[in-house]
């Protein structure tokens, strides 16, 4: 029984081998002339001579074409032989695992529609291009196909060169299972399947071309004048897959293309995809080519694999580009796409097109996954491009354009039509996730531009624009036409969600603006917006733009965090203003906005800060600050702290603070313009004190111009402008009305009060400006034609003619001041009399009495004349007397 299994197993074994050996071999077809077939010697070392010339081109037709694992197969040609064409025509794949040569600089193809293999022990010896496709033949200008699926001989014209790949039905892989297949320094390199992949091994063209990739459908794919290949649109691609550490280079002192064209490209087992100028070659004149891939689907890099365009230290020349066009890209697990410099020279820049989605995910036990646009040297670096629909960076990994010398950092721009994450850090809470502008050398960072429709900042991730050196950092600028939420911190704490615009420790540069512009912004739990300096270099400015409103509120989880808009400064450097304009806003649950020095030994002076809201909300331990905690009380006067100015129709402040205070100088000031109403709860406060650290420094002023202010008496709220040793600050208040609040001399009182008042210097001044009536009010402008009133006189119960009313003194009545206060308007009526004036009588003449008349009273009368009865003249009946008529 033993003894059979054994035979079988060598049998199995023996049959094996014959197989190996029947695919392993070089086999003419009869398809050709007889005299134009190729002519085969050897075995396993393959001369092929023979063949049909046409011009330039050496046709041969093969049954089959397969090297053996040390065997060879040599082309025989002439040496003015441009191109050898050759093509398949039975039905097995292409095995080759042994040597392929040629003489001469002639270019070799070889077409096998059922698919070739290429083995570990394959090798190139040509002094030309290699083309390997599974395509069923090759197109040339006339109209002719070298076809391995209907195989006719070429017509006897003289042929040009190919000009496409023809792919009928059949679409066979072209594999490279671990071989090292390499052209001559500036040939092409190309795969063209079905399927393409690279399992290991190393495919290698320096300052040449690499192209890989493949259709699935019937098409043609073209050769261009420059090597290159143009795939039809319409077309179904298909994959290509490196993997287990697959090496593609065409490194060199410059040139060097790089082109994938796929369904879906995948990179995997820290597979490389490589270019640029190698160290120590190169010139000032050197150009290095360009990555580009395309694919129809998705592009995954994953386990440390790379896509590098970079120029190597010491090497010379400008680097090339990297452009990605995909559906998708993912990039997991350490992978990284890099375009850079490390020498003189400029690097190129990386362009990332994805329709759908963009997703740097996570890190590996060596470095983080991303996307990197880098300079090391005196060489700038290229602008960093992500064009795509969602953009998700996630669990450590990072988008980032920097410099860590004297060449300049390209620019970062993110456009994300409608989503934008930045979430969580590394595993170890060691480097947040995030979209990152850095410089760290005397180059200046390049700017960070982020247009989305929704950008999320949570669990610690960043966008940071930075500089760490003597170069100056970028700005940063954040358009979302819907919102920006930052939320929380890392697990750890150590890393604040937000958004960063900074001068490090130990750097002079600058840092950048920090500009936001979007219809909401929220920063909660402990996040962060951030213009800081930590050295002589100047923080830039926080502008905030929001069309309806900006919420800060909460602190982180462990609440060692307030969530804060900040401009800060702990050296000699000026901190930025902070600019802020919404409809809304609303700070409240801890959360703070202020522009800081928060080094006792610094010299740096804080920035302004300017609100225009339409309402205001401080409360519940929120704040709006500016504070200067220096303590070095001879800083000139331009390094004084910075003010407030608050423009909007409505301020509430509910257990909340608007303070300008300071440790040593003079206070800052305060400007309130509120249209509506200024409401002080809960011992809200609006202050600017000076000497809180028990020093000099006189209080700021506090100017408020509104129509009221209200607060609940017994509530504590205080408006003051104090002072330690310097003298208090003035308060000047226009208002209509103030209302549960007064100004007071003493702030031991838990009343709500106005204090402008000095521990041991002079008390600064409170001015209330409350109008009672104005004289100039309701004024007009008087005719300057006076017009007859005669006749607009209803002269009803006139006087006879030649007498006279007069007043004299200044009379009235006085005001009772028991009495309440009461309106001081006067009534008019400006309505025309429809009454007719009733002519003045003329003056009677005075007579001496003729005569007497005795009234039935027993009263006497003197008269002029005597009629013998009493004479009277009816009354106006709009008069209230009775006149005697006269005789």
């Amino acid at each position: 029984m033993k003894t059979q299994a054994l035979i079988l197993i060598l049998g199995l074994t023996i049959g094996l081998r014959l197989s190996d050996r029947a695919m392993a071999q070089v086999v003419p077809d009869q398809t050709l002339p007889l005299g134009e077939r190729s002519q085969i010697s050897g075995d396993p070392t393959f001369q092929i001579d023979g063949g049909a010339i046409r011009g330039n081109n050496l046709f041969h037709s093969f049954q089959q074409f397969s090297v053996p694992t040390g065997g060879s197969a040599l082309f025989n040609n002439a040496p003015n032989i441009t191109n050898i064409i050759t093509r398949v025509t039975g039905s097995n794949l292409s095995n080759i695992d042994g040597l392929i040569r040629a003489n001469g600089t002639a270019n070799l193809f070889l077409i096998n529609p059922n698919g070739i293999l290429f083995g570990a022990n394959a090798r190139l010896e040509l002094g030309g291009s290699f083309f390997a496709s599974t395509a069923e033949s090759l197109a040339f200008a006339n109209g002719f196909e070298f076809s391995a699926s209907n195989p006719q001989a070429p017509p006897l014209l003289t042929i040009s060169a190919p000009i496409g790949l023809q792919y009928g039905n059949r679409s066979s892989e072209v594999r490279s299972q671990g071989a090292i297949l390499q052209v001559p320094t500036g040939q092409t390199l190309a795969l063209i399947g079905g399927n393409v992949t690279i399992d290991g091994g190393q495919l290698l063209a320096p300052g040449g071309r690499i192209a890989l990739g493949g259709i699935s459908e019937p098409g043609t794919v073209a050769f261009n004048p420059d090597a290159s290949f143009s795939f039809p649109d319409r077309i179904a691609r298909a994959d290509v897959v490196l993997t287990n550490g697959a090496f593609v280079n065409v490194r060199a002192g410059g040139g060097g293309e790089i082109a994938i064209t796929a369904r879906n490209l995948k990179l995997t087992g820290a597979s490389v995809l490589q270019t640029g100028i190698g160290a120590g070659l190169g010139s000032a004149q050197a150009q290095a080519g360009n990555i580009t891939i395309q694919a129809s689907e998705d592009i995954t890099l994953e386990d440390e694999s790379l896509i590098n365009n970079s120029i190597s230290s010491n090497g010379i020349g400008k680097g090339g580009d990297i452009r990605i066009n995909a559906r998708s890209l993912f990039v997991t697990n350490g992978a990284q796409v890099l375009a850079g410099t490390f020498s003189e020279g400029a690097g190129g820049s990386l362009t990332v097109n994805a329709t759908d989605s963009v997703q740097i995910i996570g890190e590996s036990s060596q470095f983080s996954s991303g996307l990197y646009s880098q300079a090391s040297d005196r060489g700038n670096a290229g602008n960093l491009i992500i064009n795509t629909k969602t953009l998700i960076i996630r669990d450590g990994a990072q988008v980032s354009s920097s410099t860590f010398s004297e060449g300049a950092g390209g620019s970062l721009t993110v456009n994300a039509t409608d989503l934008i994450e930045l979430i969580g850090t590394s595993a170890d809470d060691l480097f947040p996730s995030g979209l990152l502008s850095s410089t760290e050398g005397r180059g200046n960072a390049g700017n960070l531009t982020i247009n989305t429709r929704t950008l999320i900042i949570r669990d610690g991730a960043q966008a940071l624009s930075s500089t760490f050196s003597e170069g100056a950092g970028g700005s940063l600028t954040v358009n979302a036409t819907d919102l920006i939420e930052l939320s929380g911190t890392s697990a750890n704490g150590p890393f604040r969600s937000g958004l960063y615009s900074q001068s490090d420790s130990d750097s002079r540069g600058d840092a950048g603006n920090l500009s936001i512009d979007t219809r909401d912004l929220i920063v909660r739990n402990g996040a962060v917006v951030s213009s800081a300096t930590s050295t002589s270099g100047a923080g830039g400015n926080l502008t905030i733009k929001a069309t309806d409103s900006i919420r800060i509120f909460g602190t982180s989880a462990d609440d060692k965090f307030s969530s804060v808009l900040s401009a800060r400064t702990r050296a000699s450097g000026n901190a930025g203003d902070i600019i802020l304009n919404a409809k809304q806003f609303l700070i409240e649950d801890g959360g703070q906005v202020t522009s800081q020095q928060d080094n006792a030994a610094a010299t740096g002076s804080v920035g302004n800060i300017r609100i225009e809201v339409g309402s205001l909300f401080v409360g519940n331990n929120a704040s709006i600050t500016v504070e200067d905690r220096s303590t070095i009380v001879d800083r000139p006067r331009t390094e004084s702290v910075g003010n407030i100015d608050i423009q909007s129709n409505s301020v509430r402040v509910d257990r909340g603070l608007i303070s300008a205070e300071t440790a040593s100088t003079d206070g800052g000031n305060i400007g309130l313009n509120v249209r509506d109403l200024l409401l002080l709860r809960n011992g809200g406060q609006i202050s600017t004190n000076a000497g809180t650290a028990e020093a000099g420094g006189n209080g700021g002023n506090i100017v408020f111009n509104g129509n009221f202010i209200v607060a609940v008496p017994e509530e504590n709220s205080i408006i003051s402008a104090n002072a330690f040793t310097g003298r208090g600050g003035n308060i000047r208040i226009n208002t209509q009305g103030l209302f549960g609040i007064a100004p007071s001399t003493s702030n031991t009182t838990g009343l709500s009060r106005i204090t402008a008042s000095s521990e041991f210097g002079i008390s600064g001044t409170i001015i209330l400006n409350r109008p009672d009536v104005d004289p100039s009010r309701g004024l007009v402008q008087l005719p300057t034609e006076l017009q007859d009133t005669s006749g607009l006189i209803a002269s009803v119960c006139p006087a006879d003619r030649g007498n006279s009313f007069a007043i004299t003194g200044r009379g009235g009545l006085p005001q009772d001041p028991r009495q309440p206060l009461m309106s001081d308007s006067v009534w008019l009526d400006d309505r025309a009399s429809t009454q007719s004036a009733l002519p003045a009588q003329p003056v009677s003449q005075i007579q001496e009495a003729q005569g007497w008349i005795k009234q039935p009273d027993g009263s006497i009368h003197l008269v002029a004349t005597y009629l013998g009865e009493r004479s009277q003249t009816s009354p106006s009946p709009f008069c209230s007397l009775s006149s005697i008529g006269n005789p």
